[in-house]
């Protein structure tokens, strides 16, 4: 009975390999800490329009749709900007990141 249901199970994992992951978690735990803290900086880094942007772009209030038609945009060219600030972002986090690992 116990071999069946294991069967229909779609993934049932050794505990050694969940041992493996969770270490493996735990090990990036740090990384993922300076990368948010990098991510936070580099948010309060950007000119205000910016950042508001962003913030209520990948919020859970609003649409693309509504925040094109707030801001009277359309939506490509909403998406456009979005991109640009993406970019920034991840730029200034490679510098910063680079420079704590230095």
């Amino acid at each position: 009975a116990a071999r069946r249901r294991f069967a229909r199970d779609r993934l049932v994992l050794a505990e050694e390999v969940v041992q493996l992951l969770a270490e493996e978690g735990a090990e990036e735990l740090p990384l993922r800490h300076r990368q948010l803290r990098a991510l936070d900086q580099c948010i309060e880094k950007l000119p205000h329009q910016r950042r508001e942007l962003a913030l209520a772009a990948y919020g859970k209030d609003t649409t693309i749709r509504e925040l094109a038609a707030q801001l009277k945009r359309t939506e490509g060219s909403l998406y456009q900007l979005l991109s640009r600030i993406r970019k920034e972002l991840h730029r200034c986090m490679e510098r910063a990141l680079a420079g704590a690992e230095s």
